[in-house]
């Protein structure tokens, strides 16, 4: 069964946002860690040192979940979009 043009716009459209919620987030874990290394820097000891680092995984998993959140809503959107063509289609309406 051949995809319409409008599910094929949504699926590369889907793509697009994916890779862009992917590239957000690796600029998030990338600053991250500098932030991370600066705090280490600043800290004048090993409690300080474990809290920048504690921060820093929390901050990336903070990235990981908007990624996946953002993933997950891109998919709904394109779901959305098909399954109102598909009942458009099915009232007799043009696509």
């Amino acid at each position: 069964m051949a995809m319409s043009a409008k599910n094929v716009a949504a699926s590369a459209k889907e793509t697009a946002a994916n890779v862009a919620a992917t590239a957000v987030a690796g600029k998030e874990k990338a600053k991250a860690t500098v932030q991370e290394k600066a705090e280490k820097a600043r800290a004048h000891g090993p409690e300080e040192k474990n809290l920048a680092t504690a921060m820093k995984h929390e901050r990336k998993k903070e990235a990981e979940q908007h990624k996946q959140d953002k993933i997950e809503y891109n998919a709904a959107s394109k779901n959305a979009a098909k399954e109102a063509a598909q009942h458009k289609k099915e009232k007799g309406g043009a696509i």
